[in-house]
């Protein structure tokens, strides 16, 4: 047989059995009920946890529906998920759908004797873990890796792209500007306060180009997104200020600093604060150290959100 080998970069996790360390249960990674115990309690499931292509805990999204109450979504765990009632009508779709989630997909078939094959070596996939309890009590799990180009893994982003659709500050974040839709909704996350407001701005945010520049010719294209009389200080150097000053200086810093926001609060309709650090290092082949700093936006005289003012803390 001669085989001919294709390498294949999977933009969705590694499977769990890739893993060198036993991986924690998804409860105790999300402080979450036991599927075991929420069919105990007649609660109807459909969750499904996500790992990215490092073997890392991505996400969790789960559909409830509780005795006596209406039927709802929830991403994240423990004690503040984001949370959200859904439409009868959206819950009915999502079992309907559940229904071959875990069919486990048929083997490829063998090579023919002499002829040319492909060794197919997937790598850097995400993966899913999906879990269920129906109306009966029955429970049904299937975890699955993007390799195995399985029912699990469309039903598991499936369920992430509805709790997308059932929270309307994550459905305001841009698609097209994050990797998929367990992305988009840890960006959500990061949303608080008027979080409308807050996710206009993270898209603003999320401009190419604006958060790491290539280079300092894109000064001038992103000026636009900075305020007339706005003030820029990095770290080491003085502040500038107004439009294109702010914008040369937020290009001008080089590969070395650049800004991570960790909170995206809405203060108003038009006024959003970003708090985060400042990973800052003076040459390449130091390391990276955090300094606190706080990026504001505001929407005023007519333009859409822009940068009014960014320094350290």
């Amino acid at each position: 047989m001669i085989a001919r080998i294709v390498l294949t970069a999977a933009l969705l996790l590694t499977t769990p059995a890739l893993a060198q360390e036993a991986p924690k249960s998804l409860e105790a990674i999300y402080d979450v009920p036991t599927v075991t115990t929420l069919a105990a309690a007649k609660t109807h499931v459909m969750r499904v946890a996500f790992t990215d292509g490092y073997g890392q805990p991505a996400g969790l999204v789960s559909f409830l529906r509780a005795p006596g109450q209406e039927p709802r979504v929830e991403v994240g765990g423990g004690k503040a998920p984001m949370t959200a009632i859904i439409s009868a009508a959206t819950w009915r779709d999502l079992v309907e759908d559940s229904a071959g989630f875990d069919i486990v997909p048929a083997p490829p078939p063998p090579p023919e004797p002499g002829k040319v094959s492909e060794l197919s070596l997937c790598m850097h996939a995400w993966g899913v873990t999906i879990e269920t309890v129906d109306a009966r009590g029955d429970i049904r799990r299937r975890s699955e890796g993007a390799c195995q180009k399985g029912a699990a893994m469309r039903y598991g982003f499936a369920l992430a792209k509805a709790a997308i659709a059932a929270l309307p500050a994550c459905a305001t974040l841009d698609a097209a500007r994050t990797r998929n839709a367990v992305t988009q909704l840890a960006d959500c996350a990061l949303l608080s306060g008027d979080r409308a407001a807050a996710a206009e701005a993270y898209n603003v945010w999320k401009t190419p180009g604006f958060a790491r520049p290539p280079g300092p010719d894109f000064a001038r294209p992103l000026g636009g997104l900075f305020f007339d009389q706005a003030e820029v200080t990095w770290p080491g150097a003085p502040m500038a200020k107004g439009m294109f000053a702010a914008s040369e200086a937020w290009v001008a810093r080089g590969p070395d600093q650049y800004f991570q926001p960790r909170k995206v609060i809405g203060e108003s309709a038009d006024l959003v604060r970003m708090q985060g650090v400042i990973w800052t290092r003076p040459n390449a082949d130091a390391t990276y150290v955090s300094v606190p700093a706080t990026l504001v936006m505001t929407r005023e005289n007519g333009f859409g959100f822009r940068v009014r003012s960014f320094k350290p803390d």
